[in-house]
This record gives C-alpha cells, sequence and structure tokens, in this order.
C-alpha cells in the first residue's frame, strides 16, 4: 500500500469515526448527590430519576455485592 492510499485509508476511517461519535448528555446535578452518604458502606448518595429519589452510589455502581439498596 502506497502512502497516499495509505493516509486517504486513515482519513475515511476518522470520518467514520467522528460521525458515529455518540454526544451524551451531562447529568443533572441534584441537590444532595454526594453530600449525603450511604450509613452502611459511606459512599456518596446519587440522585436516580427513574426512582425518583437517591440511592447509594456502591450499590448504583456495583449492585447487591458491593452494598445494599439504601434509598432516601
Amino acid at each position: 500500500m502506497h502512502m497516499s492510499q495509505l493516509y486517504l485509508t486513515f482519513d475515511a476511517v476518522q470520518n467514520q469515526l467522528e460521525q458515529r461519535r455518540r454526544y451524551i448528555t451531562a447529568p443533572k446535578l441534584h441537590l444532595f448527590t454526594n453530600i449525603l452518604s450511604c450509613a452502611g458502606c459511606g459512599t456518596g448518595i446519587w440522585y436516580r430519576s427513574n426512582r425518583r429519589g437517591y440511592i447509594c452510589g456502591n450499590y448504583a455502581r456495583h449492585g447487591k455485592k458491593a452494598c445494599t439498596a439504601h434509598t432516601i
């Protein structure tokens, strides 16, 4: 493969990657996120809109093996 073909291939791949990039909006900051802490493990508590309340951050990330589902 010649260098000019290599550059064209590289540019084509970069173009495809740029088109496939997903733009994820930043999560909304809630008043008590990471200010309150879980009574069981001490990790910060996060707001979850699907639960309409706060949940232990350790439980949210790692599930039952990390902590019980402490919620507010």
